[in-house]
């Protein structure tokens, strides 16, 4: 189906398209790549009904709402004009409603597909989906996109620090891909999320273990570790110490401290 949409321009013109910049506030900007004309027009059509996506011409990163690229994908899994690891934010495949291989498409960096000939009921789930409601209006503005990314993905992990999640769920939380999320994780901590995510629960527990009387175990148990052994190994690497020895020197330190205070009260 897609190979047979003829490329060349239309004989009329597009209906006038917002600039990015004149879009409501907590628009979802969609960034088409390799789209045929006639596909142009008629996603163009279907987002002017459902009022809150703004198509957008340019790249780059409007000051407010999200961004999601749509690529279109024919045969063999070719993307026209670009590459999903290639783009800011998540990039949703355009197919034929005989569906390739979705595995693989996920594999290349792609969050979703939609097929063609469109269905705007589709259209609304797709997109509206990687957006909730109020979702870009939260976050504030003057964030970077990368910023909006490492916020919203260290979020969705601090929720549970004792669950290790799928990096590709995760990803499509934060509204990107897997591959733009190790990105700017990189960047920014030198680090993908899952190793970030160690170093995070390693930091609670030892909160834990400074503020609290619990075993090591079960705070072990707390941050994600069923095993104390691979618990210990991962404080080791962080703090230098195991947990148990980081306990004892902050006992001794406690007592150090109190006899210091203790002394002190005695030669006043």
């Amino acid at each position: 189906m897609l190979e047979q949409i003829s490329g060349h321009q239309l004989p009329f013109p597009l209906p006038s398209e917002r600039p990015a910049h004149d879009a409501a506030p907590g628009a979802i900007h969609v960034l088409p790549v390799g789209l045929p004309a006639t596909v142009l027009h008629e996603l163009q059509t279907v987002l002017v009904e459902l009022g809150r996506c703004c198509l957008s011409s340019r790249h780059g990163e409007p000051a407010d709402g999200g961004v999601i690229t749509l690529m279109m994908v024919q045969g063999a899994l070719h993307c026209r004009g670009s590459d999903p690891s290639d783009v800011d934010g998540p990039a949703i495949a355009i197919v034929g409603r005989d569906l390739p291989d979705v595995e693989r498409l996920l594999e290349q960096g792609f969050v979703d597909y939609i097929t063609y000939p469109f269905s705007p009921l589709e259209i609304r789930r797709r997109l509206l989906g990687l957006f909730p409601s109020g979702q870009e209006t939260a976050v504030n503005p003057t964030l970077s996109f990368s910023d909006r990314l490492i916020r919203a993905a260290c979020s969705a992990m601090e929720e549970r620090l004792d669950l290790t999640p799928c990096v590709e769920r995760l990803a499509l939380k934060a509204g990107t891909n897997r591959t733009t999320l190790n990105r700017v994780f990189n960047q920014r901590f030198g680090m993908g999320p899952i190793t970030w995510l160690r170093h995070r629960r390693c930091e609670e527990a030892a909160r834990l273990l400074v503020t609290g009387a619990d075993s090591i175990l079960s705070i072990a148990l707390s941050v994600g570790y069923t095993d104390a052994n691979n618990f210990s190994t991962a404080f080791r690497r962080v703090h230098g110490v195991s947990p148990k020895e980081f306990r004892r020197k902050l006992q001794l330190a406690k007592i150090s401290g109190t006899a210091a205070k203790a002394a002190r009260h005695v030669h006043r």
